[in-house]
């Protein structure tokens, strides 16, 4: 809703409830304008009480607070041939996918990431792109912004191929 919208719709509202001089509306406004204030404040008094409350249970150890840790360590490295044995090979096709689908603008890793990735995998997408990158695939513009660019075992990556004559 737009201000000007408000407005009309507050004003309406003080015209509907009796409250019909400017001044009484404006007397409204303001008392509105307290009770605001006063939950406001009362909002971040308890923000700073569930801060205060995490801190203790942060001092304490306790599960909660902790970071849970994936249960499988991931670990993808080795000569290319190992790559298309590799249980995140379908993976590792879809970053390359991405890579060729947009190799007509500079793309970041985080761009890699969101693309390819869920926010369950953001872990594994990552593992695999640094093992591309180990096995010459794929490279790193050493500019700013450090793209990802087609490295030079580009015609080495894994194909759509691979995957089914693994499944078959």
């Amino acid at each position: 809703m737009s201000s000007e919208e408000f407005v009309e719709n507050f004003i309406s509202s003080c015209i509907d409830k009796g409250i019909k001089s400017q001044k009484d509306i404006c007397n409204a406004a303001l008392e509105q304008i307290q009770e605001i204030d006063i939950k406001l404040r009362e909002s971040n008094n308890l923000r700073i009480l569930q801060k205060n409350l995490r801190q203790v249970l942060r001092e304490l150890g306790h599960e909660s607070i902790k970071k849970p840790k994936s249960n499988e360590e991931i670990s993808i490295s080795g000569e290319i041939g190992q790559i298309t044995d590799s249980a995140y090979l379908n993976l590792m096709i879809k970053i390359c996918d991405f890579i060729e689908e947009n190799s007509d603008k500079a793309i970041t890793g985080r761009e890699i990431i969101n693309g390819v990735g869920t926010l369950d995998n953001n872990t594994e997408v990552y593992m695999c792109i640094k093992a591309l990158y180990e096995n010459g695939i794929l490279a790193r513009d050493e500019g700013k912004d450090r793209n990802v660019l087609k490295g030079p075992k580009w015609n080495e990556r894994p194909f759509n191929e691979e995957l089914n004559n693994k499944s078959a």
